[in-house]
């Protein structure tokens, strides 16, 4: 959802083109997303326990996805150059 709300602002600045088919409703829809699932995590850290802990572990994960694209960005990028 981020990612389609900075492709929109980048649309509306006139740095890309946007596509034929457009999100119904968009922006609207994208900010009402993120911010219910950040109120989800606001609930889960409130709720205290094993939710909290889970909430504090998403800085992990995110790392981990983070270091993981970079390990592996090259082969991606020279893949896509192949067809099969």
């Amino acid at each position: 959802m981020l990612c389609s709300l900075l492709f929109w602002r980048a649309s509306r600045a006139g740095r890309v083109r946007r596509p034929g088919y457009r999100l119904p409703g968009a922006p609207y829809t994208q900010v009402v997303t993120l911010v219910f699932l950040a109120s989800v995590l606001v609930l889960m850290w409130c709720d205290g326990g094993v939710s909290r802990t889970t909430v504090a572990c998403l800085t992990l994960l995110v790392a981990a996805l983070i270091g993981g694209w970079y390990a592996v960005r090259r082969r991606v990028a020279s893949a896509g150059g192949q067809h099969r």
